[in-house]
């Protein structure tokens, strides 16, 4: 009777789909070392937005780091990676108080144990080229 499945789960044809829509980044250009960082995204959205917006990233500021020098003055270049920076510390800042609110939100309502996803963790080694990524 346990070999009754009921319910269909995911066996990673969710990755599968998510990493087929992604925008194929040309990292051919790039003469460049990375750190390889194991990441695990569990949720769908953060799945998504690695997906759509990591190797974008990567890639224009490491055209911006390297590549702009060679054509524009290192002060202006400078700016631009400060302020890139600046947003990446203002966007990580809201979305850590996002996450001592929720824990907050559930100390405060007795909840002791959250919902998980049901789909498989997305397990990368993700290539970091720059502090900015």
């Amino acid at each position: 009777m346990s070999e009754i499945q009921i319910v269909k789960v995911d066996q990673g044809g969710v990755n599968a789909r998510i990493l087929a829509k992604e925008a194929k980044a040309d990292f051919r250009r790039v003469e460049a070392a990375s750190l390889k960082i194991p990441t695990r995204f569990t949720s769908a959205e953060g799945k998504r937005f690695f997906a759509r917006l990591f190797n974008t990233l990567q890639l224009n500021t490491h055209f911006i780091s390297v590549i702009a020098r060679t054509r524009l003055d290192h002060a202006d270049v400078a700016k631009v990676e400060d302020t890139i920076r600046a947003q990446m510390d203002a966007v990580t800042t809201n979305l850590n108080q996002a996450i001592d609110g929720a824990e907050a939100l559930f100390k405060a309502h007795g909840i002791t144990s959250s919902a998980t996803y049901d789909t498989v963790p997305l397990d990368v080694d993700v290539h970091v080229l720059s502090s900015i990524g």
